[in-house]
């Protein structure tokens, strides 16, 4: 060989040039990873969120629909009859009420 120069073997690799793996894997994790991945884990995200309860209340939409009110907080109707709503125990009392037809959407509420 080449004077000053050692011939170095394969196999023998030390640490410092080849560091140890990572302990942490993305193995079995279930999610897409990489550079193209950002539009299936949006999709994923917005499916998955009607499972959580809250999530579902406030998105539906349904308290508009189960509000005789809709989004507003006063609303125009035509009195109907007028009720005396007595109070419960130990109140006693016949509080002054009136049955009303709303005008945007026909609903009755007293």
């Amino acid at each position: 060989g080449i004077p000053g120069h050692h011939h170095v073997k394969p196999s023998s690799c030390t640490a410092r040039e080849h560091p140890p793996a990572s302990t942490h894997s993305n193995m079995g994790s279930g999610k897409p990873r990489g550079i193209q991945s950002a539009r299936k884990l949006r999709t994923n995200r917005r499916v998955n969120r009607w499972a959580d309860l809250d999530y579902k209340k406030a998105h539906l939409g349904t308290w508009l629909k189960a509000n005789p009110f809709g989004a507003a907080s006063h609303a125009k109707g035509i009195v109907l009859e007028k009720l005396g709503i007595e109070a419960k125990q130990p109140n006693s009392a016949i509080r002054k009420c009136v049955r009303v037809q709303l005008i945007k959407n026909g609903k009755r509420i007293a």
